[in-house]
């Protein structure tokens, strides 16, 4: 597991830890879906209101753009609907645009007032209905609680754009020859011995050696990409070649090293109750 999983389950047995002599529950739900909040909380069975998970520094959400002569436009493939905030950090990369236009997947930091940045991430979080982080830099370590209207007190917001590819499939049965013949050469560049190639719905490749590359060490020419097993071996992918232009978030924790806001955790959860 990511460390940023590890701290999403953990932050949730901490406050479950906390409540346990109330009727609350608190629920790791995010997982690596983008578009779900990370912790709901429970009052028994009725949901009253989520928070986000953040091991920082992290990311914090991301929208695709595209290009429609010669300006940036927010793509209809982005998760996320528009917000004020969207909108004014696409007519910024348009205004300089010689300046945000990636090349490979080199990303571009952009230089913009940090309000803008943080109040997209707040009406991100608000369309998940998280209305609280809680943060840490360190695992197994202190935890802080801030509100997301706090977000600027507690976290530098910053965002890049750069090209992302859309993921991984697994080969299709039509390109294995392709992608064994593309396989055999990497071994042979990286002098591992493959042990057998199963050709099977998710096809796989084991080597002859314990080896444990990563994942920079695992791209199979231009096209194809190696996934690990959890049994061994290495999983068989093809790569997308989509390469949409992204603007990803990020917050990198700069408050106090110590567990704090609980106090505000509890006021959300009286307002919430007594509503």
């Amino acid at each position: 597991m990511a460390n940023w999983e590890i701290f999403e389950e953990e932050s949730s047995r901490y406050l479950n830890e906390l409540y346990k002599h109330s009727s609350l529950t608190f629920k790791a739900t995010g997982g690596k879906d983008s578009q779900s909040s990370d912790i709901k909380v429970f009052d028994q069975d009725e949901y009253l209101f989520s928070i986000e998970a953040k091991y920082a520094p992290s990311q914090s959400g991301q929208f695709v753009l595209m290009e429609e002569e010669g300006s940036y436009i927010l793509s209809p493939a982005s998760k996320f609907e528009n917000n004020d905030y969207t909108q004014q950090i696409i007519d910024h990369l348009n205004e300089h645009k010689e300046t945000y236009s990636p090349k490979g997947q080199k990303s571009i930091e952009i230089d913009m007032k940090p309000d803008v940045l943080a109040g997209w991430v707040r009406e991100h979080y608000r369309r998940k209905d998280s209305h609280l982080i809680i943060t840490s830099t360190k695992l197994n370590d202190y935890k802080v609680i801030v509100p997301i209207e706090n977000i600027n007190d507690y976290f530098d917001v910053s965002a890049v754009i750069r090209r992302k590819r859309s993921g991984t499939s697994y080969v299709a049965k039509r390109r294995i020859e392709h992608c064994v013949s593309e396989l055999k050469q990497f071994a042979t560049t990286r002098r591992l011995h493959i042990k057998e190639i199963v050709q099977e719905k998710k096809p796989y490749v084991v080597f002859h050696e314990d080896v444990s590359l990563t994942k920079t060490e695992r791209y199979v020419g231009e096209d194809y990409f190696l996934s690990p097993k959890k049994d061994g071996g290495y999983y068989l992918k093809t790569r997308s070649k989509t390469n949409n232009l992204n603007v990803i978030f990020s917050l990198h924790y700069v408050g106090p090293e110590e567990n704090i806001g609980l106090d505000l955790l509890d006021e959300k959860i009286r307002n919430v109750q007594g509503a």
